[in-house]
């Protein structure tokens, strides 16, 4: 008797698991079905009630047979018709269709011309994928036939995101302690005098542009939309401005000068302890803006802070904030030619300046990956940067445009004068052979044999023997020292030097207990890096002392 009891369940459990094992191999052998089967669960997510897909594990509905599309009413019919309109609700964003037709009837819009709230591309950011890598996610914003030209820097945000009264008084009151526009300009006209083509991480047409776009923002934006009202580049803008302040306070002379002892707020304070609060502000803007709505000033803001501690002997921490700012170039696509922006309209003067943007776009990720590889090196700290990252399309050594618009990029003659980013592109190319040094290094102080070290040992050598005339710290061409646009070009010929002699010494040092040969060859760069530091601290003033680095 107990055997007969038993048998019927067994056989039925054996004809289900056969079931279910010839729909396995079904749903394997069609190559359609896992694609639709996931696009069907975005877009339940989207639209439609969750008790409707009966495979959501955190919300199932119970006695569920089969899919019906949801009409988004609240109870929904297919509830209704199955008697459990208390177990109908909505993912949160997803509106009812009560609220879908109030919304519309509201704004006059039909609802067939209305977007819905939550899309794929809101959720991409909400789950942490990005549209400028391989993600499973992107690949599927494709086929849903998203835009190509869509960003995540594009993107609003949602209903959980959305900007409250005390992100906008917070971001008002980061504002306020902005200076006038009277010390803002003197200080600007320093920071573009002494630090902005050591780097050249700003242009100063753009950067007066945005500035003279800042001013004539409506106070009643602010008040009202915060910065969420505002374009992401101007949003993030005080930020950038910010750093750009605080260098230029740090090569103010103490006690000399008393346009901008105003400024302080406190006895006894100077102007580092000024320049540290303004870097400080910086900082926090870009932390209450976050990491959704992000872009190239961003960038140039985290890029402009880790300076700011390079030239504050905050090394260390300046590898972090340079690392963050990478990172934040990564999530806009910076470091990809192919996420380049597209022209706002096909009039030539658009195509021009879309033209100049992508060159600053390179422009601002070679810099960023130099002073990667550069800091990596010398703090013996990890790179950021892998190898295949390194392979960027350089900018375009051009002549400065006065007007984006009406100039074509065009590379620099022999007869144009350098600019500084002439100087950042040969300081790249100097940085570039520390990346073989770094993978030289793997092999440890005792290699299978010296071959290696002595090829990359020529090859700097004849790296060397390539740098530019007006670069030369011997026998120079000066005949560009003189060009009001050439004030900087005297002070590079002793820095430049500077990374040669470096790459040199990082080849050697690994090796100078075990071979003579190097031991020699890295005392001797560093005999060539004392001198031209030493002509180098000879050319500054005593207040440019503390932001002399290389």
């Amino acid at each position: 008797m107990t055997t007969q009891c038993l048998r019927p369940p067994r056989a039925r459990s054996q004809r289900k698991m056969k079931t279910q094992l010839r729909s396995r191999k079904e749903y394997q052998g069609n190559a359609e079905e896992p694609l639709s089967h996931v696009l069907s669960v975005c877009r339940r997510l989207q639209h439609g009630c969750v008790a409707d897909h009966p495979s959501l594990p955190l919300m199932p509905h119970p006695g569920h047979r089969r899919k019906q599309k949801c009409d988004r009413k609240l109870p929904c019919t297919n509830c209704i018709s199955r008697n459990k309109e208390a177990a109908c609700r909505y993912e949160t964003g997803a509106p009812t269709a009560k609220e879908h037709r109030r919304q519309a009837s509201n704004t006059g819009v039909p609802d067939a011309e209305r977007a819905p709230v939550d899309s794929i591309p809101t959720k991409v950011v909400n789950f942490g994928y990005s549209r400028t890598g391989a993600s499973t996610l992107g690949f599927l914003q494709k086929i849903e036939g998203a835009e190509s030209g869509l960003s995540l820097s594009g993107l609003n945000s949602d209903a959980n995101h959305g900007e409250s009264f005390n992100t906008r008084e917070r971001y008002k009151s980061l504002i306020r302690q902005l200076p006038a526009r009277t010390y803002i300009d003197k200080l600007v006209n320093l920071y573009f005098e002494n630090f902005n083509w050591q780097y050249y991480g700003l242009d100063r047409d753009v950067y007066d542009k945005q500035l003279a776009e800042w001013y004539r923002l409506p106070f009643n934006l602010l008040t009202s939309g915060g910065p969420q009202a505002l374009p992401p580049d101007l949003r993030a803008f005080p930020a950038m401005l910010f750093q750009t302040l605080a260098s230029a306070l740090l090569v103010l002379p103490a006690g000399s000068d008393s346009t901008f002892d105003s400024l302080k707020y406190a006895g006894g304070m100077t102007f580092e302890d000024l320049a540290m609060d303004y870097s400080e502000s910086g900082v926090a803007i870009l932390s209450l803006l976050g990491k959704r709505q992000m872009s190239i000033t961003t960038v140039i803001a985290g890029f402009l802070r880790a300076a700011f501690l390079k030239y504050t002997a905050l090394v260390t921490e300046a590898w972090h904030a340079i690392g963050a700012a990478i990172r934040d170039a990564q999530e806009i696509g910076i470091h990809r030619d192919s996420l380049d922006p597209k022209p706002k309209s096909d009039e030539a003067g658009a195509i021009l300046e879309n033209q100049w943007e992508i060159e600053r776009r390179r422009k601002i990720w070679m810099i960023l990956v130099g002073w990667d590889v550069h800091t990596g090196v010398v703090l013996g700290r990890p790179i950021s940067t892998s190898a295949g990252m390194a392979q960027i399309t350089l900018p375009i050594d051009a002549p400065v445009p006065k007007d984006r618009s009406k100039t074509p990029v065009r590379p620099r003659t022999e007869d144009d004068p350098p600019t500084p980013l002439t100087r950042a592109l040969w300081a790249y190319h100097i940085m570039v052979p520390l990346r073989a040094i770094v993978e030289l290094e793997k092999e440890g102080a005792w290699p299978k044999n010296f071959s290696k070290v002595d090829a990359l040992h020529q090859q700097l050598l004849d790296l060397e023997s390539q740098t530019p005339p007006y670069f030369r710290l011997e026998n120079p061409d000066t005949r560009f020292d003189y060009h009001p646009d050439c004030y900087w070009l005297p002070a590079v010929r002793a820095t430049l030097p500077q990374l040669m002699s470096f790459n040199f010494m990082a080849l050697h040092r690994p090796y100078i207990f075990t071979r003579p040969k190097s031991r020699t060859a890295a005392l001797r760069a560093s005999l060539n890096m004392l001198h031209a530091q030493r002509l180098h601290f000879q050319s500054l003033k005593p207040q440019q002392y503390k932001t002399s680095v290389p």
